[in-house]
């Protein structure tokens, strides 16, 4: 892919995303259970404990009552600095892994497949642009197609969805953005339309802080985070931002994204979780 010219401020950020991976704090874990063998399995960063420098996507496979087994997508185990794994589980056991991987002035989104009996192949760049593509999230559905949510330029962009062929990382129809309101019509929510939600995860509330990164005082339970889910045979894509739970669902009479907003302020979560709530509410209102 092309490289563009590396500044300062870009330089410095890759320094601080390296020792943020040699340190062990910038990487998240993303599990997921392989609904055919029930195995729980695992996806995070790891760096080489010879040379600090290389690094790579691991993944640990753990079965029902057995010891966990490792191993890192041998395509990503490199110098390159990657981040955010996320990973979903394809018809046979087929495991997809998407993450961000930097290309030397920002984050764009990778993808690989591991195949039972036939191991991993070659990872596939989803994205090349001039942004930073980052927390990506995956869901694989029975055709074997991958469906990526992700930010368009970290906090400072809007959410896409967008689906993809895990084999060649070609995309499979149009870039959207699930949590915007089609353009010129208004949403009415139930409470404060400045508190996020309704926004991109970068654009700030009314008290100045960015949206994602606006806690649920009312119930810390409720905390940031975002997702995408099958509904109806399609994607839609959810995300939590200071206390407000948005579902975007794809209404195939419109032809629009819709948006249902959900106060999570006074909603027990120790029983369910935002997801849950989530997917039943993509349930409703897809057709």
């Amino acid at each position: 892919m092309s490289k563009r010219r590396l500044n300062v401020t870009a330089l410095l950020a890759v320094g601080l995303c390296v020792l943020f991976q040699v340190s062990g704090v910038f990487e998240a874990v993303t599990t997921i259970v392989d609904p055919d063998s029930g195995d729980l399995l695992t996806v995070d960063v790891i760096t080489d404990p010879i040379d600090p420098g290389v690094q790579g996507v691991r993944l640990r496979t753990q079965p029902p009552g057995g010891s966990t087994v490792s191993e890192t997508i041998p395509s990503s185990y490199d110098q390159i600095v990657d981040s955010d794994p996320a990973i979903g589980v394809g018809p046979d056991s087929d495991v997809v892994v998407v993450w961000s991987r930097h290309d030397g002035c920002d984050f764009e989104l990778a993808l690989a497949r591991r195949i039972p009996s036939y191991g991993w192949e070659p990872l596939s760049l989803l994205t090349e642009n001039g942004q930073a593509d980052t927390q990506p999230r995956v869901v694989v559905d029975g055709n074997d197609h991958a469906h990526v949510m992700w930010w368009g330029n970290d906090l400072g962009g809007p959410v896409y969805l967008q689906s993809f062929d895990p084999v060649t990382g070609d995309p499979i129809g149009p870039r959207h953005r699930p949590l915007d309101p089609p353009s010129g019509r208004r949403i009415t929510p139930t409470y404060d339309p400045d508190a996020g939600g309704l926004d991109d995860p970068g654009i700030p509330t009314k008290n100045g802080f960015k949206a994602t990164a606006n806690p649920c005082l009312a119930n810390p339970a409720a905390v940031p985070d975002h997702g995408v889910m099958m509904s109806c045979g399609r994607p839609a894509s959810w995300q939590v931002s200071s206390c407000q739970l948005t579902v975007g669902v794809y209404d195939t009479a419109t032809s629009q994204w819709g948006q249902t907003v959900v106060d999570l302020s006074n909603v027990g979560l120790a029983s369910t979780s935002a997801q849950s709530i989530a997917q039943g509410i993509a349930d409703y209102r897809c057709h």
